[in-house]
């Protein structure tokens, strides 16, 4: 129905008619179609079409030249009620299915889109997945699921187990199982039975946008970071790993390679096991990658909210490998025939491709399908030209030679770029030979600039290239010529080598002048200095032998100290020990001494029993002695420090040391003057004395003499005495000397070691000195020994004077009456009825208890009636002093007697235990403990207000 007038044949094939009256026509072997020209809408007369090198059809009409481009860009919005497309996808059987940002879901039939689910309400865009053999899998955002199909749609809501939970993303597997990431997690509907899957370290409620199964198996999670679950297996790419944006939002996978799109930082890609950030090969690839999809050519199409992209794969391996350092990337825009710059990505990526190669791709201009081999590459490399030249801000003219006065501090070229296809896409880059020969990249700019230079003469190249095509081999050339100053003449550099020489060797002279003087003042100060060296030489020689001495005596000290720590840390082992067995030992022999005492009484009038029972506690207090001994050289002995005074003690004592040495030694006393009182326990200070005098007596055969002594004296700077460090101050020594043969040099050291003796077996243990040993240390003294082969031994002991104030003991009070009630408390059985036995014999009414636990029940109960608790230190459960404490605290009246079977109580433990109450140590006799019960109810009683 209209003449054609002209014929033209582009490179794709196609045939263009020029008509009379229909315009531009274009034949493509199945269809004529209308062609629009870009620049204008009239369909004037054709009069003729040509066809340019790069494909463009020019048509000369009535109205002017006008350019038509084949577009390979089609949009597909017929039936739709609403042009914003969320995704376009497929079934198995091939149709074509979209959703809409109002919620609809709709299906291509021909041209034209057919609405198969409208929404209710105003919903995001539902997710759909092919499904089965024929149907598409419909889940909306409240959890609602349809399947679709040519037939119609079903709900499947309760198959699938979704309702009311949000989605963001679903898949169908390949065993017919429907995977589901929800606002709550993500679940997985196996026939259907709905499953939450828990990913082990993901966060709980972890919805992922994106659920992808790849080609070797593996489950895909994406959003935060990508999640790989393969098996039981949990694999995660995320900063570590080199994905720098977690916002993943799109994957695509093809051969070796898994493509990732992110939302801030562009395109990823996993390839051989690592992870490549591709935005440094383009700018163009760090903006938000929504969408990726390969067409059949090998170029990647990118869809983002300011564009798309096109950019082939094997330039993004390269740059991945390390093998390139830039990649082009072509952009489409409305100049393209591309309706809209912005596309859909808020579900998981929706673009496809069909069996023919087109590709699909939702936008908020409807669904539009692209061709890709529709898309025509730049075949002609574009040109440039040098359009401007300015020089420290003046313009210079441009002409084959630029000749410039004077050195540039800067200078700006601006380029024009010709002959492209799309010339404000073209790329551009120029170098600068005589400053540097790399290429450096103009990006999308038209003007670089560089500065300053020197003399010489310089040549500025620029070439350019199409966004994704080769660069054009001619390049723009600019000759720039910068005059030579007076320092950059050939000839200045060998006057400048003179002149330098010439003051060269006048520096030299001058310096060897000085260098002489110099000399010279050298030598006299090396004469004086070699004087006073000498005198110092002889200063220091002094001063070291003085050092090494004082170094000498401070190795001595260290030495003595080494071996007191050594000795002190053996002996602490062995305290411990001592300690045990001691406790041990001492609830036996109470209990034989209690028993025995009881049994006594039962004896009255029997010789025969009574001598028998004081064999029997005569043994008893022998190896009660031995116990005593255990603790006082393992220094862990129970010590009460009175004010005592020394010289008044040894006189009391005289008369027994001499029963303990025999007739045959005589024993001396020499106290040259009044000596002040020391703090100390009286009755093991005695045991010191008798032992060092026994030990005196042993060293001794035959006839002999003792002497003992007391004198006074005073330190005025720290000392060693023995093994001991004694600070300075007011000290009382006692010393023991015999008249024997002396102890041998090679004993010395071991004297105060725990049974060590020269005695034979059955005369002595080795204890006598190690407890005299544990005493001084006790008592925070000190004790040496000096001797003279063949002239005898002098033990000299050091106790400190102190003025502190020490309690006395508090008044006795006569007893009144028996009828008080005490509370035996001790898991020894044996002990607790030896206790109770003798306190009821006593006329006390007595209750027992076997652990600290049940004695407070009992206290409980009968606190008005109990007036003593007579306790053990140690019991399981509760102790003695947590019951001693319970019980002072809620019931003050009552009073408490501790009884301890180890007396090696330290520190803050004994210090709690003697403000509640008095402690009496075992073994101990009836009448011990007779007393010290008597005494605390007295006490008791005092106190009792009338």
């Amino acid at each position: 129905d209209a003449e054609v007038w002209s014929l033209a044949r582009d490179p794709e094939g196609d045939l263009w008619l020029g008509t009379q009256s229909r315009g531009v026509l274009r034949w493509d072997g199945e269809r004529l179609r209308t062609q629009e020209p870009r620049e204008t809408s009239l369909a004037d007369a054709v009069w003729s079409l040509a066809v340019d090198s790069r494909g463009r059809v020019w048509a000369g009409t009535a109205a002017g030249l006008v350019r038509h481009e084949r577009s390979p860009f089609t949009t597909v919005s017929s039936g739709m009620r609403q042009r914003s497309t969320y995704a376009v996808r497929a079934d198995r059987s091939g149709a074509l299915w979209a959703t809409t940002e109002n919620g609809l879901v709709l299906r291509l039939e021909g041209d034209r889109w057919t609405t198969v689910l409208a929404a209710n309400t105003i919903w995001e865009s539902p997710n759909i997945w092919p499904i089965g053999t024929e149907g598409m899998l419909i889940v909306n955002e409240m959890g609602r699921a349809w399947i679709g199909s040519a037939s119609g749609v079903r709900d499947v809501s309760r198959q699938i187990g979704l309702q009311g939970l949000r989605t963001k993303a679903v898949l169908e597997d390949l065993d017919g199982s429907v995977w589901a990431s929800t606002d709550s997690g993500l679940y997985h509907t196996v026939r259907g039975v709905v499953r939450r899957v828990t990913i082990p370290g993901a966060e709980v409620g972890w919805a992922p946008r994106l659920i992808h199964r790849d080609t070797r198996g593996r489950l895909l999670l994406g959003d935060p970071g990508i999640t790989i679950l393969d098996g039981t297996t949990v694999q995660r790419i995320g900063a570590t790993e080199g994905l720098t944006d977690n916002h993943v939002r799109a994957l695509y996978e093809d051969r070796e390679n898994l493509w990732v799109g992110t939302a801030d930082s562009g395109l990823f890609v996993v390839r051989n096991n690592k992870t490549v950030h591709l935005a440094p090969f383009n700018e163009r690839l760090r903006r938000d990658v929504l969408g990726i999809i390969a067409d059949n050519d090998g170029y990647l199409w990118l869809t983002s909210r300011t564009g798309l992209f096109r950019v082939a794969r094997r330039a993004l391996e390269a740059a991945a490998d390390g093998k390139a350092t830039s990649v082009p990337v072509r952009s489409f825009d409305r100049g393209d025939g591309l309706p809209t710059t912005e596309f859909n990505g808020e579900l998981q990526s929706q673009l496809y491709k069909d069996a023919s190669g087109g590709i699909w791709l939702p936008s908020y201009a409807g669904a539009i399908y692209l061709e890709p081999r529709a898309v025509r590459g730049d075949s002609v490399a574009p040109r440039v030209q040098v359009q401007r030249l300015v020089v420290d801000g003046a313009t210079v003219p441009l002409a084959g030679r630029v000749s410039l006065r004077e050195h540039p501090v800067r200078v700006d070229v601006t380029v024009a770029i010709t002959d492209a296809l799309q010339p404000a896409r073209a790329r551009a880059e120029y170098r600068v030979i005589g400053v540097d020969t790399t290429w450096a990249s103009l990006g999308l700019r038209r003007t670089f600039s560089f500065g300053p230079l020197t003399g010489g003469d310089y040549r500025v190249e620029i070439r350019a290239a199409g966004e994704d095509g080769d660069w054009n081999p001619t390049v723009a050339a600019l000759e720039l010529s910068v005059p030579l100053d007076f320092s950059e003449h050939w000839w200045f550099l060998p006057i400048r080598v003179l002149v330098l020489a010439a003051l060269l060797v006048s520096i030299v002279r001058f310096r060897m002048r000085r260098v002489r003087r110099r000399e010279m003042e050298l030598e006299a100060l090396v004469t004086r200095r070699t004087a006073q060296l000498e005198a110092s030489r002889a200063r220091l020689e002094e001063r070291v032998e003085e050092r090494t001495a004082d170094l000498s005596r401070e190795m001595d000290r260290r030495t003595r100290l080494e071996l007191r720590l050594a000795g002190a840390r053996k002996l602490e082992s062995i305290g411990r020990l001592a300690g045990g067995v001691a406790h041990e030992i001492n609830n036996a022999l109470t209990i034989v001494l209690g028993f025995t005492q009881l049994a006594e009484r039962s004896a009255k009038g029997n010789r025969e029993l009574e001598d028998d029972l004081q064999e029997i506690l005569r043994a008893g207090r022998r190896a009660a002695d031995v116990t005593h001994q255990l603790l006082a050289f393992a220094k862990r002995q129970q010590t009460t420090l009175i004010h005592v005074s020394l010289d008044a003690l040894l006189r009391d004592l005289e008369r027994s040391v001499q029963q303990v040495v025999g007739d045959a030694i005589s024993v001396e006393i020499a106290i040259t003057e009044p000596v002040p009182a020391v703090l100390a326990d009286p009755s093991q200070v005695e045991q010191l004395i008798v032992n060092l005098v026994k030990n005196a007596r042993d060293a001794m055969v035959g006839v002999g003499q003792v002497r003992l002594g007391l004198e006074a004296a005073f330190l005025d700077a720290e000392r060693t005495i023995g093994a001991y460090l004694l600070p300075p101050g007011s000290y009382v020594t006692l010393s023991v000397c015999d008249t024997g043969p002396g102890i041998a040099p090679a004993l010395l050291e071991r004297l105060f070691e725990p049974f060590f003796t020269t005695k034979d077996f059955a005369s002595g243990s080795g204890l006598g000195l190690s407890v005299c040993d544990g005493i001084v240390s006790a008592h925070h003294g000190a004790i040496d020994v000096k001797t003279t082969p063949g002239e005898g031994a002098c033990f000299r002991v050091w106790l400190p004077v102190s003025d502190l104030a020490v309690p006395t003991a508090a008044l006795g009070i006569e007893p009144t009456d028996r009828s008080e009630t005490l509370l035996v408390v001790e898991d020894e059985p044996a002990i607790r009825g030896l206790l109770v036995r003798a306190l009821r014999d006593l006329g006390y009414q007595v209750l027992e208890a076997d652990d600290g636990a049940a004695a407070l029940a009992l206290v409980e109960q009968n606190h008005a009636a109990i007036d003593l608790i007579l306790t053990d230190v140690q019991m399981p459960r509760m102790n003695g002093s947590e019951l001693a404490t319970t019980v002072r605290d809620r019931y003050p009246d009552i009073r408490v007697v501790f009884v301890s079977g180890f007396a090696g109580l330290e520190g803050v433990a004994l210090e709690s235990l003697q403000a509640i109450g008095p402690i009496i140590a075992k073994p101990f006799t009836i009448d011990t403990l007779t007393n010290a019960v008597r005494t605390a109810l007295d006490q008791r009683a005092a106190a009792s207000p009338p």
